[in-house]
Formats: structure tokens, sequence, C-alpha cells
């Protein structure tokens, strides 16, 4: 008998059994990721931003079908752009709570990151942020010796974050991005016993900002730091880029690269789009965007949730994963000691539908703790025995006893108090109400009661019936309503306008009819004035024409008098005179006119001349470069008759100098048409129509007369 085993202890239980995991994958590759949970509020925040995108997922998915393969991302129209710049919005916004929700939320974001307070708040409200400050605790445990870790994380607020939180732990900080908020975090009166061993160096993982930092060779990039550890918080940081390539390299085992440590909060936008990268190479329309969005609208409620197997891990602070972090600092590395992350199922159509009608319920941490450490609730009531009942029972029980005054209902936690209590949440007021899923269509065909899913039957052939409501009816019901709003409103600034409008309408009317009296008045006015104008002229013509022809007469009995050969020879010659003169003032008259018409004819065609010599001018200049292509060409085909190819080329020459000579045989013959142009604009008199009547040789006012 061994008496050394009477006084041992009990064994402790390990953690977990490794044997369970079935690690069916490289766990020496170097490259590992760690699951990690998510916070309440990160949780509520994913389903929140999944609510604010609703309509847009919906006609997302109403547009492509399950069996669409095609890529469209280069034939969006206008509108389809819109849903798809909708979507990338939520990935994107997804992904920053992912991370921390302070990076989403601006007015949540600390004002001062150096407050006592702050790396608390930071831990409590990221997944991410708890994981790490166990790794940095477990860390901490390994040794005394110096512990290099580097962390990858997107430049700009999410350094910020880590700054501040890291400076409530035991580490010192290296910043390479920004500005540090502090310049050391370890106390100043500490002995070189406790000084803090861990160096955390803080890396930007975009691109542009390690190429700079490598090109710079700046501390950790000058290859005398040895790296123990690399955390990646950006999912979107390229680990096969060179400067990360040389930070892997700088280990204290040869031909090993430092292993690189992912965090992924577990089934969310991080964990699907980690796992669709990988299988698919495209990020098309199809094939990346359709199955990213759905998967991550189906498993939203699980978001952030580990499975049963990973708990009691986590439960203990990561302690599970201690040998293998010492195995860091030795010269031989441990395999992995966790599954790799599970596969994400393929979601379709139906699946986001039915998704999007069914509410959302999480499981809290403090759940979570319960289940891990597997306690019950010890309810020492009477009547009860002091019996264990697990929490499922008491819950049962309290929700069919739920008054305040009942004792069972004053036993449960606060929190579960408050859920019971609590009788509206977000889903009931903005989701719907009506029970979808225990509609009796359902079991008929999934398709007839949905808005999105389509059959392959025809839509004149699909079922239409008005008991069910769907999302596309929903759709159409907002569509008429906002049209019969709008109409409602037009009707009513109609109603409101109409006596207004009234009276401008009997305005306009008295407006229009004393205009149709004034002009009814003015056609009386020019026809009265019509009838006495040519009553007028009726007059003259009968009582001047006498008087005329008298006149007349007496002209003829006078120049016939006058001009007889016994007359006065000086009468005579005066007369004569007068007429010849009368006569010659109408020719002078008659030629101005002419000289004023060929002045104008002249100054047409002195500005036609000009045109034309421009127009040399510029025929000159096209012959001119048409010579020193016909040189250039000659060069060419010089130089062509120099090569082996000398049927094209001479086939070629033949060709330009034809069109050579066809271009000159033109030039020719403008030019001659344009001189025989001038000639007859020289030769040609345009006859003008005299202006005025030709008068005869009388002469009003002539001295004879008076």
């Amino acid at each position: 008998m061994n008496i050394f085993q009477l006084l041992d202890t009990a064994p402790e239980p390990p953690i977990i059994d490794w044997q369970q995991f079935n690690l069916d994958y490289d766990t020496l590759s170097g490259d590992y990721k760690l699951a990690t949970p998510l916070a309440d509020f990160q949780k509520e925040l994913t389903d929140q931003i999944v609510s604010l995108h609703y309509s847009d997922i919906l006609k997302f998915f109403e547009r492509v079908k399950d069996d669409d393969s095609s890529d469209r991302s280069t034939s969006f129209t206008p509108q389809e752009q819109l849903i798809v710049d909708s979507l990338e919005t939520l990935l994107m916004n997804s992904q920053l709570v992912c991370t921390h929700p302070y990076l989403l939320i601006d007015h949540y974001f600390p004002k001062s990151l150096t407050a006592k307070d702050v790396p608390r708040r930071i831990e409590e409200s990221s997944g991410k942020f708890k994981v790490l400050k166990q790794l940095l605790e477990v860390i901490e445990g390994i040794s005394d010796s110096m512990f290099n870790l580097v962390i990858l994380s997107r430049p700009g607020k999410t350094i910020d974050l880590l700054d501040a939180f890291l400076l409530g732990q035991k580490c010192v900080i290296k910043r390479y991005s920004g500005t540090k908020l502090k310049d050391n975090n370890s106390s100043k009166g500490k002995s070189s016993k406790n000084q803090d061993h861990i160096i955390v160096h803080l890396i930007p993982s975009d691109q542009q900002s390690l190429e700079e930092l490598s090109t710079q060779k700046s501390d950790i990039f000058n290859g005398t730091t040895k790296v123990d550890l690399l955390i990646s918080f950006d999912i979107s940081c390229d680990t096969d880029d060179p400067a990360v390539l040389s930070l892997r390299k700088q280990t204290n085992r040869d031909n090993r690269l430092t292993p690189i440590l992912r965090l992924v909060p577990i089934n969310t936008i991080e964990h699907i789009a980690l796992y669709y990268r990988d299988l698919v190479s495209s990020r098309n329309y199809s094939e990346y965007l359709k199955p990213v969005t759905a998967a991550l609208v189906v498993m939203r409620d699980r978001a952030g949730t580990l499975t049963s197997a990973l708990r009691p891990i986590y439960a203990k602070k990561l302690a599970y994963l201690l040998p293998w972090l010492q195995s860091l600092k030795s010269d031989t590395l441990s395999r992995w000691m966790l599954p790799d992350l599970a596969p994400i199922p393929y979601f379709h159509t139906r699946d986001v539908e039915k998704s999007l009608l069914t509410e959302v319920k999480y499981q809290y941490e403090d759940e979570f703790e319960h289940e891990s450490n597997n306690q019950t609730l010890n309810l020492e009531l009477p009547g009860f025995d002091q019996q264990q009942v697990s929490l499922d029972s008491a819950l049962e029980d309290a929700a069919q006893k739920n008054s305040p005054e009942d004792e069972l209902f004053q036993a449960l936690p606060s929190r579960i108090r408050q859920m019971l209590r609590q009788k509206t949440d977000y889903y009931e007021k903005k989701r719907l109400k009506r029970e979808y899923l225990s509609n009796p269509l359902v079991a008929l065909n999934y398709s007839d009661v949905t808005g999105i899913a389509k059959n392959s039957r025809s839509e004149e052939q699909s079922l239409h019936n008005e008991e069910v409501l769907t999302h596309k009816l929903i759709q159409g019901l907002s569509s008429r309503y906002s049209d019969l709003t709008l109409i409602n409103l037009e009707l009513k600034s109609f109603d409101d306008i109409y006596d207004t409008r009234q009276e401008d309408k009997v305005v306009v009317h008295k407006a229009l009819s004393s205009i149709i009296e004034d002009l009814d008045h003015a056609k009386t006015r020019i026809s009265i004035s019509s009838k006495k104008v040519a009553r007028r002229e009726q007059e003259i013509g009968e009582t001047l024409k006498p008087s005329i022809q008298l006149l007349q007469g007496k002209i003829d009995d006078f120049i016939s008098e006058n001009v007889k050969a016994d007359a006065n020879e000086g009468v005579k010659k005066y007369v004569e005179n007068e007429v010849t003169l009368n006569n010659l003032k109408e020719q002078l008259e008659s030629l101005t006119l002419k000289l004023e018409s060929q002045k104008s004819d002249i100054d047409y065609t002195s500005k036609e001349v000009t045109k034309a010599e421009e127009s040399i001018i510029n025929s000159q200049a096209e012959v001119t470069k048409l010579e020193e292509q016909i040189s250039d060409l000659k060069g060419k085909v010089a130089v062509m008759f120099e090569t082996p190819v000398l049927s094209n080329a001479a086939s070629e020459l033949a060709r330009s100098k034809a069109s050579y000579e066809a271009e000159l045989l033109q030039n020719k013959e403008l030019v001659s048409r344009l001189d025989d142009l001038f000639k007859s604009l020289n030769e040609t008199q345009i006859q003008r129509v005299r202006h005025g009547n030709a008068r005869g040789t009388t002469v009003k006012g002539s001295p004879m007369l008076k």
C-alpha cells in the first residue's frame, strides 16, 4: 500500500477533452482562427442593422433568383445599384460592430480615451477585446522573459481603441500609426522584477501603411526584434503581404514562421466573409454578395454564440491554450488545440424570407455562464423541500406565476424578472404581427405565401390568395397608400384655393367680356371707315377726273398754240427746254437707282472674290500638304521596294498615284470653274425694277401753269 496516495487529493478534471475535437486540418500551418463571442450590445446592434436594411434585402433577393449564377456587376440599373450600395453599407457596418460598437456609433465613443474606466468599458462592449484581455493574462503567466506581440488592425479609431484598452493592461505599447495616447503605461515606481515583459506592437493593417513601415525599416521591421505572436484584428488584412511575411520570419525557430492568430467573432459577417473568401475566387454579384448577405440575415440569431464544446474553454479564460502559448517561446511549436471555424451553410431565398419574418431571440452572457458552470437555482421556498430547480423550470413556473407578489418570481434574478416583465420589445413594435409560420398554406407550397420566392410557374398561373399577407402585397399596399396620400394632399390644396380660384375666374371672365366688346366696337369702326374711304375714292374719281382731263387738254392746246412756226422763238425754246428738263430729271433718277443697284452687286461680287481667294489659298495649302504626303509616300514606296513584298507596295503606289492624279484633275477643274464664275460676274448686269411711277411730260409747278 502506498501511504502517500491516501494523502493525495482528487485530481483536478481537465477543462475539456481535446480528443473530442475533430482536428481534420493542418494544425501546424501557423495561420489559425480563434472564435470569439459577441457582447449583448453587439448582438442587438447586428440585428438592428439588418432591420434598417429590411426593404433593400427583400428587393435584392426579389431580383436575384436561387438559380441565377450570372455576374451582373457591370450591368446594374440605377435602382439596382442603389440596392447593392445599401447592402455593401450593411456588410461594412456589421463588420465594424463585430470589432467594437464604438466604431459605428460616434456618440458612444469616449471623449477621453485616457480615462481610468475606459479599458473596462471597451472590454465589456466587445467580445474581441474580452478575448484579447484573456490572451494577455495567459501570456503574462507564461514566463518573465520578453514577449513581443504584434497586433494588426485598421488605422484610425480601431488602433485608438486598442491603445486605450491596452493602457489598462500590464504591457508596454509601441504604436506605429497615429499619435500615442500616453508615452508609457507602466508605473514609474515598479522594480525591475515587476516590470511589464509583454511588448505590444500596434501596426496598421492596410497595405499602404505596411509598405511605408517596411520601406522605412522602423523599429520592429529592422529584423532585430523577434516576434513571438501576431494577432489580426482585421480580417481584410492580407497575411501573404511581404511586410507581414517579413514580420513572421523574425522568429526564434528556424524554418518556421511566427504563427498568426485571427480573432473572428463566430457566426458573424467576419466568419461568413472569411469562409466564402476561401471558397470562391471571385467577388461578383451572385457567388459572393448573395450568399454572404443571406448568411448574415439568417444567422444573426446565433451571431457570437459559442458552441457548447467551446464554452468551458472561454469560461476558464482560455487557460486551455496555455501549453500552446508556452510553446511559442520554445524551439518546437505545439499543434493548435482548437477546431477550425465551422463551415457556413448555403441559404436560399426562402430562408431569408423566413428569417426576416421570425423574431430573433438571443441567449445572453449570463445564461452562457450558467450553462458553462452547470449551476442550478437553489430555491429555499416553503413547499419545495429545498429541492434544486433548474433555471428552465424556474422560468416556466415564473412565466405561469408572474405577479410581483409571487415568491417564486421574486426569487428569480433581477435580469430574468426584467425580461419577464417586458411585454413589448423591438420586434413586437417593428415587425409584422401576423402568424406566418403557422399559416396552413406553408405546408402546401411555401412560394405561394412569400413575396420573394418564385416557383417554376408563370405569374399568371401562380396562386393569388387575398387572405395571405405577403411582402409583395405589403409593398404594393404601401405604394398605393403613398399615392393616395399624395392625391389627397393635392385635392386638399385645390380645396384650400378653390374660393380664390373662383374669384380669379370671375375677374378673368369680366376682362374677357370687356376685350370682346372692345374688339366688336373696333371691327364696327373699321367697317365704317372702310366704307367712308371707298366712298371718298369714288367721289374723288368722279369729281377730279374731268378736271384732270380738262387741264391736260389746256396743256396740249397751249403747246400747240405756242409752238407754231410763226410763234415767238423764245417762248418755243423755253417750252422745249422745260419738257427736256423734266425728262432728264426722270432719267437721272432712273440712272441713280441703277447705279445703287450696280454698287450693291459690286460689293457682293467683291466679297465673293475675297472668299474665292481665301479658298484658293486653302486649296494651295491642301495641295502643298498633299505633295508632302506624296513625298512621304514616295519615300515609303522606295523603302517598300527594298523589301520582299514588292507586289503589295507596287499596288499601293499605283493607288496613291491614281488618287493624286484625281486630286490634281479635280483641282484644275475647280480653278477653271472659278475663272468662269469671275468672268460671268464681271459681264452680268443685274436689272433692277425702277422704284416709283414713271411720270409723263406734265410738270406740276411749271411757271407756265401758274
